[in-house]
């Protein structure tokens, strides 16, 4: 209780001084100006946004390994509830996926993207740590070849 009395004498202060200072009446900056300028002056905290990671699973495939895929559309789904400002997308794990299910992924991420940023292209980010594994080529070209 006695913060939010400080508090408030501290801005009722801060509001005078503004008043004088807009009057132009010789005002003189008293010895807490500096103080109470930076106080008021400073930026609010940011908000803290959890970070989404969404993994790709080793193998997607539709026809057989189609575990990974339901798992993956709950992930989706569990982003998509989520107030966040960020995404993530771990291709690491990814050694096998066929095309229908990366043209599903690929669907997949635009539907975050529009649901979370809107149709902003520039939200979207390579991370090296994060990339397909260099010597799958066979994967690189794939996604090359849609476009990701």
């Amino acid at each position: 209780m006695m913060r939010q009395e400080q508090k408030q004498k501290r801005r009722q202060r801060w509001k005078r001084y503004q008043h004088l200072q807009q009057l132009q009446i010789n005002f003189q900056r008293p010895k807490d100006y500096r103080k109470l300028k930076f106080y008021f002056n400073r930026s609010k905290p940011k908000r803290y946004f959890p970070n989404s990671m969404l993994e790709l699973y080793e193998n997607m495939d539709f026809m057989e390994h189609i575990g990974s895929m339901v798992d993956f559309t709950k992930k989706v789904h569990e982003i998509s509830k989520i107030n966040t400002k960020r995404l993530q997308v771990n291709h690491k794990k990814s050694s096998n996926v066929s095309v229908a299910a990366m043209l599903y992924i690929v669907a997949q991420i635009d539907y975050i993207i529009n649901l979370k940023f809107g149709k902003k292209e520039n939200k979207l980010k390579y991370n090296k740590k994060l990339g397909i594994d260099h010597h799958n080529d066979k994967l690189k070209y794939l996604f090359h070849q849609i476009g990701y």
